[in-house]
């Protein structure tokens, strides 16, 4: 799963910003299936969510302003669900939260790019706060991303 994570974000990190406005996001949506029926719709969307979520660190690691990196794993995620017949709504629970169990299963997929987020936090502190980040700090946020990332899916979700 970490190969395919990493071969799927190196596609998208290798297109430039003309190409990738232009992208054709139905080959990636009939070009990509998961077993969802054997993997569970919710496991595959935890997987999805790995995937989009590792897409914007390794974005940020190439040099794309934060908006553009988060465009580029809003798509793909988008992508991956259609592809594979999922809907959005799926992945949230009767209070517009994500379900526990993908939430569970999502920070434990994150894991495999950690090292991605270890290198894009001080990029993204520098760009907000201008001023190089501490270490502690720089490990809080770190561990804080994948509850940032979850929180940004039901805030839209709930309008807000």
């Amino acid at each position: 799963m970490k190969k395919l994570i990493v071969c799927l974000v190196i596609l998208f990190l290798t297109i430039n910003s003309y190409a990738y406005e232009n992208l054709d996001l139905k080959k990636l949506e009939e070009s990509f299936k998961l077993d969802c029926e054997n993997y569970g719709n919710e496991s595959c969307t935890a997987r999805f969510l790995a995937m989009a979520g590792c897409s914007y660190f390794m974005g940020i690691n190439s040099g794309k302003e934060s908006n553009a990196a988060m465009k580029v794993s809003d798509l793909l995620f988008i992508a991956l669900m259609r592809g594979n017949q999922i809907d959005p709504e799926f992945m949230f629970d009767e209070n517009n939260n994500v379900k526990e169990n993908i939430k569970k299963e999502f920070h434990q997929r994150l894991k495999y790019c950690n090292s991605a987020i270890e290198k894009a936090v001080p990029i993204i502190f520098k760009l907000n706060e201008g001023k190089e980040i501490d270490k502690e700090r720089k490990e809080g946020l770190v561990k804080a991303f994948p509850y940032w990332y979850i929180e940004s899916f039901e805030k839209m979700k709930k309008g807000k």
